[in-house]
Order: C-alpha cells, then sequence, then structure tokens
C-alpha cells in the first residue's frame, strides 16, 4: 500500500493493500477502497462510502460527503461507487437522504469529466460517459452506455435510458426513452442515437425496430396507445423490449417528446 505521508486517513478507514492513496488525501472512517484504486491527491472521501477496484480519483474530488438538502438530518447514508472508474478533478458525488432508500450508486467503468456533480440518490449504471460540468440532481436514475454532453443539467427525479445521448447543454427534465437523442436546450428528443446503437454492434433490422417503436410511442393519439400498439406487435424484439420496459415505469417526471410534437401540441 502506498500512502503519502501528508494524508489524513481516520481510524477504520479500511484501504485494500493496493490501493494507493496521493498527498494530501483526507479519508473517513468508514471509507472503504477497492485493489488498485489510486487517489491521486488533494481528495476529500467522507461517510459510508465504498469504492470498488481499480478507479482513478483526481484531485479535487469530493465523494461521500452529506447531501445538499435541506432536510438531511445527518443520518447514516450511504455511498457505493463500483470499479473503474475514472472520476476527475473537482467531481462531487454526494451521499443520499433518510427518507430514501439510503444510498447513491454509481456503477462500473463510468467517466465523470471535471466538474461533474452527481446529486443524492442517484443511481448510475455503467459504462457512462459525463462530460465536463455536468449536473445531475437528486433522485435521478442514468441506465447505461448514456453520454451526457458538457455543461448538461439533468432535473431531479429525471431517468434517461440505456444508449441515450444528450448533447451539450440540454436541460432533462423529463425521462428521456433508451436509444434517444436530445440535441437542444429544452430537452426535446430529436430521434435516435443511431451512431450509438450502430456502434453497439445492433444490426439494421435492429434499427429498422427502434425507428418503428419511436414512431408508434410518440404519433399516435396518446403515448398508451402507442405502448399498446408495440407490446400487441412487437414485443418478441430485444431493442422494443427494452424501450417498452423503461416507459412501463411509472414516470414522475413525465416523458421528453419529439421537438416538432412539442412544436405542435404548442
Amino acid at each position: 500500500m502506498a500512502i503519502h505521508p501528508s494524508a489524513i486517513i481516520a481510524d477504520g478507514a479500511n484501504i485494500a493493500d493496493s490501493a494507493s492513496i496521493g498527498p494530501w488525501c483526507v479519508i473517513g472512517e468508514q471509507v472503504s477502497i477497492g485493489e488498485g484504486t489510486v487517489l491521486h491527491g488533494n481528495n476529500y472521501l467522507d461517510g459510508n462510502l465504498t469504492i470498488g477496484k481499480n478507479c482513478q480519483i483526481y484531485p479535487f474530488a469530493v465523494l461521500g460527503t452529506p447531501p445538499q438538502h435541506t432536510s438531511f438530518a445527518g443520518v447514516d447514508t450511504e455511498t457505493i461507487i463500483g470499479d473503474d472508474n475514472v472520476i476527475r478533478e473537482y467531481v462531487v458525488i454526494h451521499r443520499a437522504i433518510e427518507r430514501d432508500d439510503g444510498i447513491t450508486v454509481i456503477g462500473n467503468n463510468n467517466m465523470f469529466m471535471l466538474g461533474t456533480h452527481i446529486g443524492h440518490d442517484c443511481v448510475l449504471g455503467s459504462n457512462i460517459i459525463c462530460a465536463p460540468h455536468v449536473l445531475v440532481g437528486g433522485h435521478a436514475i442514468i441506465e447505461n452506455n448514456v453520454t451526457l454532453g458538457g455543461n448538461c443539467s439533468v432535473h431531479q427525479f429525471a431517468r434517461i435510458g440505456t444508449q441515450a445521448m444528450i448533447g451539450a447543454g440540454s436541460y432533462i427534465r423529463r425521462d428521456v426513452i433508451p436509444y434517444a437523442l436530445v440535441d437542444n436546450a429544452e430537452g426535446l428528443l430529436a430521434g435516435l442515437n443511431i451512431v450509438g446503437i450502430k456502434r453497439s454492434g445492433k444490426t439494421k433490422s435492429d434499427i429498422i425496430n427502434a425507428r418503428h417503436a419511436y414512431q408508434q410511442l410518440f404519433n399516435q393519439s396518446t403515448m398508451e396507445e402507442g405502448i399498446a400498439h408495440l407490446k400487441a406487435h412487437d414485443a418478441n424484439c430485444g431493442l422494443i423490449q427494452e424501450i417498452l420496459r423503461f416507459v412501463s415505469v411509472p414516470s414522475k417526471r413525465h416523458y421528453a417528446r419529439p421537438a416538432n410534437l412539442q412544436a405542435q401540441e404548442g
């Protein structure tokens, strides 16, 4: 274990033998750090925080600290960060508040670039990229393989489905279905993330099915009619099953709609 002499580590902290702790790090008594994880220096880790294996944590990242919420009463909530994550400079990830499950969860193999903020009670999957200065409000859910461009904001309780692409500067205040593309400040859909679908190894038939699902969801009189049509006629398609799974969960923020339909609805 390589620990710089200037690091301050509380009694009780659990640090793996192959972890590396750089200069001026502060680590609380409930923190657990996995094998091969590197703190590059000037990091502040606190609370009931678990960090997995082979993570890279760069200077001035602050992890596991209390949520920025007026109702937080100092209870022992939790933060769990998985394996192979890259957490760059000035990233902040807050622990949960008492009234929910009590855990902020980060999956594996994510990259959080400069200045990303992940609020309390968020649940993030794996293989997510957050470009600089992404802001994610409390209770948000971001599924696997999502990309968020620089200066994006995600409203509290909003959900973003697997493999969605969110363009720089977008404000996500409604749920974004899997495989969707958002490239505007209003957070409206601009179609499908076709490039991402192709890169993930999906076939031409998969893309056709995704386009069909998109049209059915948003071109029917109501979204409920679109869901019913897909369940009745296309439920055997894996990609459409993924979209149906997402839209079958009750939404606290409603669903983002295509920009052209939003304009028509006024």
